[in-house]
């Protein structure tokens, strides 16, 4: 395999709970995934049988948030007897037979759960029907990675495809799913990257994920069936016990749902941190609500069909409150490289039914394209950040993206930045220097931090002089008075001199807006 298809994932197969190497080749196409863009950790296997042997019990185990489904009840109730629920915090677990009539509704079940339709793996198996369904469901996901079952008996390029039957059940004869090439023919928007060594199942990854796989015709990946390798390999008899004790961990840190009181919308219920967390779990905890007046401001400038940006999104309070204001035709794109926040974050996006809108991603945003430390903080988890400051904290490494490049595909721009990064926005605008410079002009709330500013390598007049010379307005949002101050040259030295001087550690947030937006009349009543 080697020699004749150089680099195909197969040759890094293994087994725990596959049926035969698929544990392996999932692991090696995620890691190549995740070199080219943040995966959001989350999967999806319709066809999960009872759990002991499918293709993301491996995924469950690392801390991945996934879907099971499954059309059998007395594999469902094993899973439930074994687990003690159907529903843990990071696995849900769905029965349903699947047919097109009840496809879209379940699949979006699924997405709700995960918060979002960016999954990275999906994996079907049903014996029949599979590539009828598996169109399906891509019109509601846009999984980076996928494995299906292929009918072996019949190599490329043969073509052979089971007419849509609603009532079809497997006999164990050789009329099942579809040939291989009926595959490729069948996932236009996807690249077969590798087939398992049993000839049972196929992989595809996303057109433009593509460029990271060697490029094989279907031939020459494909496997003829073997299927005495199905079972072999994995060490003793499986069990869901080591899922029970990553489970009962979960149930330890059961979600702590508040309902939350964002000003002028209807009360939603929102979920934070138990472990400590200084300000917004904390403020939360007690006020049911975070930073009011800046929530209101935020509210009036949001409208209906905007395309938003949230930077440092935390655990999504602004990103599920403009999930509520831009609507359905709205879009949210949203970075927060922390993993313990990005799991809330997507949690509460899909217990808001915000995700058709939600793009999430697990980076942060920069001057550059890359990988960048985050230092993070033990007791308040909005204060995460991408420079040292010489106190002792752990750090991870994450990826790192500028919006020149996130954004320059885009036909249409944001209409919106809300960026909260503790210290990172002179480098935002300046990984948004082409965009800028072409005469993009959002509104902008950002945190400005001189504190952070200086321990970054920059200069904090950077941001204000910039934003200036962009032709913004600009505007102090405090919670210490409910009012929008005119940011001048003359108010920020005496600030810059005094409560938020570096030394200090002091903030403030900056509405910039600029000087010909339409939007400037929804706050006008506010401003001082």
């Amino acid at each position: 395999m080697a020699r004749t298809t150089p680099g195909n994932p197969a040759i890094q197969g293994w087994r725990s709970y596959s049926q035969c190497d698929e544990d392996g080749i999932i692991r090696e196409c995620l890691r190549r995934i995740a070199s080219a863009t943040p995966l959001s950790r989350t999967f999806i296997e319709v066809g999960c049988a009872d759990g002991l042997e499918n293709n993301t019990h491996q995924l469950a185990l690392e801390g991945l948030a996934g879907c099971w489904i499954d059309g059998d009840a007395a594999k469902i109730k094993f899973i439930e007897s074994q687990l003690g629920s159907l529903q843990t915090p990071m696995l849900q677990v769905l029965h349903a037979f699947l047919t097109l009539d009840s496809i879209d509704n379940v699949v979006q079940d699924a997405r709700a759960f995960l918060g979002t339709d960016d999954v990275d793996f999906l994996s079907l198996d049903i014996d029949g029907n599979d590539t009828h369904l598996m169109r399906a469901a891509l019109q509601w996901v846009r999984p980076k990675l996928l494995c299906v079952e292929y009918n072996a008996k019949f190599p490329p390029p043969c073509r052979l495809e089971m007419d849509y039957d609603a009532d079809h059940r497997w006999s164990g004869d050789d009329y099942f799913g579809a040939s291989l090439q009926s595959w490729v023919d069948c996932l236009e928007g996807y690249q077969l990257v590798s087939c398992g060594l049993s000839g049972a199942n196929a992989f595809f990854v996303r057109r433009d994920l593509a460029h990271c796989f060697p490029t094989h015709e279907a031939q020459a990946l494909y496997q003829p069936p073997r299927y005495w390798l199905v079972g072999h390999g994995g060490g003793h008899r499986s069990s869901l016990r080591w899922l029970k004790s990553a489970v009962m961990r979960q149930c330890l840190e059961r979600p702590w749902i508040i309902e939350a009181r964002a000003p002028n919308l209807p009360h939603f219920q929102f979920e934070i941190h138990r472990k400590l967390d200084q300000y917004i779990s904390g403020d939360l905890a007690r006020d049911h609500v975070w930073e009011p007046f800046e929530t209101e401001v935020f509210r009036r400038l949001c409208s209906p069909g905007d395309f938003l940006l949230d930077i440092g999104a935390n655990i999504g309070w602004y990103s599920v409150v403009a999930s509520k204001l831009i609507g359905e035709r709205g879009r949210l794109m949203c970075f927060e490289p922390d993993p313990l926040n990005h799991t809330l974050l997507r949690r509460n996006l899909g217990r808001n039914a915000a995700v058709p809108l939600a793009e999430l991603r697990s980076e942060a945003v920069g001057e550059t394209n890359g990988t960048a430390r985050l230092y993070l903080s033990d007791t308040n988890l909005g204060d995460h950040r991408v420079f040292d400051d010489g106190t002792s904290r752990s750090f991870l490494d994450v990826p790192i993206g500028n919006l020149d490049t996130i954004l320059g595909g885009e036909q249409r721009l944001p209409d919106i930045v809300k960026s909260d990064t503790q210290g990172s926005e002179a480098r935002m605008l300046a990984g948004a220097r082409h965009l800028l410079d072409a005469g993009w002009r959002p509104v902008m709330l950002l945190e400005f931090w001189p504190f952070g500013l200086q321990h970054a390598g920059d200069e904090p007049r950077a941001v204000p002089d910039r934003l200036e010379q962009l032709g913004y307005l600009m505007y102090e949002v405090s919670e210490a008075n409910p009012r929008l101050v005119t940011l001048t040259r003359c108010r920020l030295q005496a600030r810059l001199s005094s409560d938020i001087d570096p030394a200090s550690g002091g903030f403030i947030n900056i509405l910039a807006i600029p000087g010909n937006s339409p939007r400037h009349v929804r706050i006008a009543d506010l401003i001082d």
